[in-house]
């Protein structure tokens, strides 16, 4: 009976094998992944895009984005593993200088403002958040909907960082 449930089910039960597999094969991505710092290269600065969100309009968008190269050429000034930062008001005026580590692998901590503000920050390591980053995050006295427009954009770029290893995503 076995038998007949199987041939009458082998090709169904084949599919699911190699979508097994596929998935298998999908996560080795994850596993292969290399935490090392990586250079900053004119490539990864010319491949940062605007994103659209409630908290700035189209010109703050477009504002963010060019801050953000500003960031990543700064970044590709530094040793390896060094991280830069810099704090900007809703209206992407400037808060901070720009503030870098002070050696290889050294983090920046920026520093917490009096008014809502906007933090960009390298992660040179490929790490997604540090344990610091969830904390202030975690902290901060925000509406449901800042926080869920935040973890959004966030996931978003988690996201959009790992297709470049080959993994799909899906909205």
């Amino acid at each position: 009976m076995r038998r007949i449930d199987y041939a009458a089910r082998k090709d169904a039960i084949n599919a699911q094998k190699r979508a097994a597999y596929a998935a298998r094969k999908n996560f080795s991505v994850y596993s292969s992944l290399n935490m090392e710092p990586k250079p900053v290269t004119m490539q990864s600065i010319s491949n940062v895009k605007a994103f659209s969100c409630d908290t700035l309009d189209a010109a703050g968008q477009q504002q963010l984005k060019n801050a953000h190269k500003r960031l990543l050429m700064t970044a590709s000034k530094q040793p390896l593993g060094v991280e830069v930062g810099r704090a900007y008001d809703l209206n992407m005026k400037p808060l901070t200088k720009e503030l870098t580590g002070a050696a290889e692998r050294s983090t920046v901590s920026v520093p917490k403002q009096n008014v809502p503000y906007i933090v960009i920050h390298t992660h040179p390591d490929s790490n997604i958040f540090s344990q610091r980053d969830l904390s202030n995050f975690a902290n901060k006295e925000i509406s449901y909907q800042e926080a869920a427009e935040s973890l959004n954009f966030l996931v978003r770029n988690c996201l959009s960082e790992l297709e470049g290893y080959g993994v799909k995503f899906y909205e």
